[in-house]
């Protein structure tokens, strides 16, 4: 059955800089530290953040229920309303800082899907199902997401001022929709039978982009049946990720058309890369790792050590290389047009993974520090689960 590519719970806050070259001028990265509300409990999961630097994601307390949260420049913190329950879990955002994710009904045992606009929070329902959960938002506040029907079987939704429409499947019983862009196209990932395949024993799964009801599937990609869309972009370009022939490596891409036309090759010596978001210039962010065989696809189980990867024109930078010495970073997870990015890593001597939100200043004729890479060192296996979080398997 396909995991769900989101990516992960994250703990703690880490305050570093970094430094990179770029074309004509020095860029150099500093940490905002985020409000301590947020970095005092046990676990902070970042999920998206947009072109005004408005952040979303989930605070997780030990014993207590997971509380959606909004960030913005403007207003600060705010958690956001929940559906009559006590969780709730925020997962996109878009330019009027309108969020969606999921919260819990009264007695905490059934998820909707919902929209908050401000502080009114917008019961999506569960389009005939049990439960749902949203993922993407545009700018107009469509939204895709996925919804549990009571046969067990998962299938995407797309969501317009009140009217849901079911995007269909690929010939299997399970497809999420992860996100839609301002046109109303949905990207994602879809099992594409329920015939389980060796080795992973699993049913294989495509990318596809739905749009006014056409469903267009990825395909095989590089040779391989597990594939998926992360992101898609105003134009429609897509981002994901996908094995290779044989299934022991996988690559991030950019598919435009019916045809990748970006192949984003992991670091030297790593088997996986993984491509989670793109801006509007081009600039890719996602994770590079091992692979060992695995129970699941290279596309979704990575070994570490594994590092956070910025690729530009097609070239794959390793952020590790432009840290201060003591500091590793895993994952960049989104990029906004602004440069700032969203990720995962840890400092030396405390080895909780940690929250890190990367502002860039550019300077011209910038001095270029000496700074070490150190491989990441905490857990040895990164995948992700059925309910859109990033695990890490720790020894």
């Amino acid at each position: 059955m396909l995991i769900h590519p989101k990516l992960s719970t994250i703990y703690g806050l880490v305050v570093f800089t970094f430094l990179s070259v770029c074309a004509e001028s020095q860029v150099r990265y500093r940490v905002v530290k985020l409000p301590s509300v947020l970095s005092s409990g046990d676990g902070l999961y970042l999920a998206d953040i947009n072109d005004q630097s408005g952040l979303v994601g989930v605070r997780e307390v030990l014993n207590t229920p997971t509380q959606a949260f909004l960030l913005t420049k403007g207003t600060g913190i705010a958690f956001l309303p929940s559906l009559g329950g006590s969780c709730s879990s925020a997962m996109a955002l878009n330019e009027m800082n309108h969020v969606v994710g999921n919260a819990c009904l009264p007695g905490d045992e059934i998820e909707h899907a919902v929209l908050w606009q401000g502080k009114t929070a917008v019961d999506l329902d569960t389009f005939g199902g049990v439960a749902s959960d949203a993922y993407g938002i545009n700018n107009l506040d469509d939204t895709a997401g996925s919804f549990v029907l009571p046969d067990g079987s998962l299938h995407g939704f797309f969501w317009r001022q009140g009217i849901w429409t079911d995007v269909g499947t690929l010939g299997g019983s399970r497809t999420y929709a992860e996100d839609v862009n301002d046109s109303d196209a949905v990207t994602g990932g879809s099992d594409i039978s329920n015939d389980a395949q060796p080795p992973f024993k699993i049913p294989p799964f495509h990318g596809f982009v739905w749009k006014a009801g056409v469903m267009t599937d990825f395909g095989s990609l590089f040779g391989s049946d597990f594939n998926y869309g992360s992101r898609i972009d105003s134009a429609g370009r897509v981002v994901g990720s996908s094995d290779l022939a044989g299934d022991t490596a996988a690559h991030g891409f950019v598919w435009d058309q019916g045809k990748i036309v970006q192949d984003l090759a992991p670091l030297p010596d790593n088997q996986i890369a993984w491509a989670f978001a793109m801006n509007s210039s081009g600039s890719i962010v996602g994770s590079s790792g091992l692979y060992d065989g695995g129970n699941l696809p290279p596309a979704y189980e990575m070994l570490c050590p594994c590092y956070a990867v910025l690729w530009e024109h097609g070239q794959a930078v390793r952020l590790n290389d432009v840290l201060p010495p003591g500091w590793t970073m895993d994952l960049a997870a989104n990029i906004n047009d602004r440069g700032e990015i969203i990720g995962t890593g840890m400092h030396e001597g405390d080895y909780r993974e940690q929250n890190i939100l990367l502002e860039p200043i550019r300077e011209r004729n910038a001095p270029i520090e000496a700074l070490s890479s150190k491989p990441y060192s905490g857990p040895t296996r990164i995948f992700r689960d059925r309910k859109g979080k990033l695990r890490l398997a720790r020894r």
